[in-house]
Formats: structure tokens, C-alpha cells, sequence
């Protein structure tokens, strides 16, 4: 696919304006928060599962350890990791959808393009884990990732268009400047955020508060509460 779209842009680069067309969707949807949720433990109801499905009629209600086919009395039949592989790769096809268009905005060589997808799925595949729990912490990092998408849509349209080409070092200087921003002031926002107060508080702490006289101090009712505490 990646080379199909490097050598039908070698002939008509006006292709790219379809791409700059995808990315400004993206872009607009995480905007929007239109984004699909995927932390849904039921996934029954999701696109992809739904087709991997329709490709694999025959499945077994239920694992068979490692097992993609098992034999059973009404012949052979997939185990749902079949329909969990589909799913998988399909998964790769729309990662594709707006990361390729934004990369062929940035270069035209097919192998870097490809080079670049292969690099990025085989990484997120290995640290998903860990890079999920990372994103999750920075809260505007998907804002940096969908004013890149709009940069580059925007570039492609100033090259399509009006015929203004920028270099690939400020393409790469602004996508790393926003990123980096991004990741900042997100954790800046998190720094500066109050946390909850797990303190046991000084009055708070008085298990009964009646039984100070009205005219011990604060500190020494904290004294006496605690020293009646079992250890």
C-alpha cells in the first residue's frame, strides 16, 4: 500500500491533498473528543471485531491455549485468537490511515515511509503498555499530536497549492517543538495540580473532640488524641 501511494504521487501529486484532507478529520476529531474509546471491556460491538468475525464464520465459543484451529465433532474449527490476529492486523491498517498521509507530507521516499510504519508498530506493539500509561499522564499531548496532523496538512496544501515548499528540518523542528511543549506543559499542569489531602489534619484528628477542655490548645488536644491511640 505504502508503495502503491509513493508511486501514484510520483504521477499526480495532487493525491496528497486527499491525505491533507484525512489528517484535518483526525486532527478535528481529537478536537472534538469524536476519538472511539478503546478502554471498552466489551468489544463485541467494535468495527473490527464485527469484520474479523464475518471473516472467520466458524469459531469456537471459547481458547484453546495457544491454539488457532481445533478439531471438534462438527469438523474444523478457528479459535477466537484467529478472530484476536485479524483484529490485530486490521488494527495496523488504521493506524496506517492518517500516520502514512502524514508522513508522505513530510517526505516522498516510499522506503523511509515504510521504514518509518514498521519502526513504529513493531514499538508500539512491545511498549504499548508502558506508552499508554505515559500518554495518560500527559493530558496535552493528544492536542500536540493533532495540531502536527494540522501543520502538515497545512504544508501539504501550501505545496499543492501555492507552490511554497518548507524544508524537512522545520518540519521536523516544529513537529518536535509542539511535541515536546505539549509533554511540558502537561506536566507542568500536573505538578502545579493540589493533591488530595491525606493528612490526618490536626482537628480532624480529635476522635473526640468533647473530651478536650475548651481551654487546651490545639496542639496540646492533637497530643493527647494521639497519645490514646493503640500502636
Amino acid at each position: 500500500m505504502i508503495f502503491a501511494g509513493g508511486a501514484a504521487l510520483s504521477y499526480y501529486r495532487p493525491i496528497l491533498l486527499g491525505c491533507a484532507l484525512v489528517l484535518v478529520i483526525s486532527a478535528l476529531k481529537i478536537f472534538l473528543g469524536l476519538e472511539d474509546d478503546d478502554d471498552d471491556d466489551d468489544l463485541s460491538d467494535n468495527i473490527m471485531v464485527k469484520m474479523a468475525r464475518a471473516m472467520v464464520p466458524s469459531v469456537t465459543p471459547e481458547y484453546h491455549g495457544a491454539d488457532f484451529m481445533v478439531y471438534t465433532h462438527d469438523g474444523w474449527k478457528s479459535t477466537p485468537l484467529v478472530v484476536v490476529l485479524i483484529t490485530i492486523e486490521f488494527s495496523d491498517v488504521v493506524f496506517a490511515v492518517d500516520s502514512v498521509p502524514a508522513m508522505f507530507g513530510v517526505t516522498d521516499n516510499s522506503f523511509i515511509v515504510w521504514a518509518a510504519c514498521m519502526c513504529a508498530i513493531l514499538c508500539l506493539r512491545s511498549l504499548y503498555s508502558m506508552i499508554v500509561d505515559v500518554v495518560n499522564e500527559l493530558e496535552y499531548m493528544n492536542y500536540g499530536i493533532g495540531l502536527v496532523l494540522l501543520f502538515i496538512a497545512g504544508k501539504i496544501v501550501a505545496d499543492i497549492v501555492f507552490h511554497v515548499v518548507f524544508p524537512v528540518w522545520i518540519t521536523l523542528l516544529v513537529v518536535g517543538v509542539v511535541l515536546g511543549l505539549s509533554a511540558f506543559l502537561s506536566v507542568l499542569k500536573r505538578n502545579n495540580t493540589p493533591k488530595e489531602d491525606h493528612g490526618l489534619g490536626l482537628i480532624a484528628d480529635v476522635e473526640d473532640p468533647s473530651s478536650c477542655p475548651t481551654d487546651t490548645p490545639v496542639e496540646e488536644s492533637y497530643l493527647l488524641s494521639s497519645s490514646n491511640r493503640p500502636l
